[in-house]
């Protein structure tokens, strides 16, 4: 794992899924990240290894498609264990945009000369940098259960979270330069990486929401979903159920679309519950 500084934003989030902590550690093998474009040359990334410098260089749009990759290598089965795992992460990435919009109100400050003293910088980005920290702890908690039952999934959101913090604490500390030293072409670049940032937590929301909720020609007959909280699964006609659930199925749920279908919860005022005997 890099070195790095243990009171830093990336040491203190490593720390979490790093060695040291065996309950987030990622498998113990090398992936392949394959970025969309037939003429892209799919990316090895030792998944114990977050290189810094590989993961700056890289685009939203290549670290999504890698995460695409690894969600694609799911089954239906591991989608639905996987579900309330994934719903969390799609509930952090709003959260995590708001720290990214400040920051780069502040970037916008600076770039226009406006006296931004390093004082409210400094209180700013500190204040900020505990924000992020705790959202990209709880993302990574929020999938630590998923590596023995969906490895791939693990690894790619993992991943997704290395890009975000690596870029976010490069911006963090291009922002905390004393004044004289903040130049703009330094906020140029904390503006490159927060529109990085900003990007790839929105498409990988996307990504992350489908896999969690669109079933649509999903084969899960042989899925046992007698314990499973199906609300807000989408399905279509050819959406295959287990044995004796296809009409249960049917009942709970609203039409969206021709032939496309939502499970809605039990108690719709709160939006959850399980999906038992109707």
């Amino acid at each position: 794992m890099v070195a790095v500084a243990a009171e830093s934003f990336t040491g203190r989030f490593l720390g979490v899924v790093s060695r040291r902590s065996p309950a987030f550690r990622t498998p113990r093998r090398s992936v392949t990240v394959k970025p969309p474009g037939p003429a892209t040359p799919a990316l090895w990334v030792d998944s114990e290894n977050y290189d810094p410098r590989v993961l700056r260089t890289m685009t939203a749009h290549t670290v999504v498609g890698g995460l695409a990759a690894a969600l694609g290598q799911l089954n239906a089965s591991q989608r639905i264990a996987a579900r309330h795992e994934l719903r969390n992460v799609c509930l952090l990435m709003p959260p995590m945009r708001d720290e990214v919009r400040g920051l780069e109100m502040l970037c916008a400050s600076v770039a226009r000369s406006q006296v931004v003293p390093e004082a409210r910088r400094r209180d700013e980005t500190d204040r900020r940098n505990e924000v992020i920290q705790a959202l990209l702890e709880q993302a990574s908690y929020a999938v630590r259960n998923t590596r023995p039952k969906a490895p791939e999934l693990h690894h790619g959101v993992l991943f997704l979270l290395s890009f975000i913090y690596e870029d976010l604490d490069l911006t963090l500390r291009l922002l905390r330069e004393p004044k004289g030293r903040v130049a703009r072409r330094k906020v140029y670049t904390a503006q490159r990486l927060l529109r990085e940032v900003r990007s790839a937590s929105v498409e990988s929301q996307g990504l992350l929401a489908r896999t969690a909720d669109d079933f649509s020609g999903s084969d899960l007959r042989g899925v046992n979903l007698s314990e499973v909280d199906l609300s807000w699964v989408l399905w279509d006609e050819s959406t295959m159920w287990p044995t004796g659930w296809a009409e249960r199925i049917r009942r709970s749920s609203v039409q969206q679309g021709p032939g496309l279908w939502l499970i809605r919860p039990l108690n719709a005022d709160v939006g959850s519950g399980h999906l038992m005997d109707v």
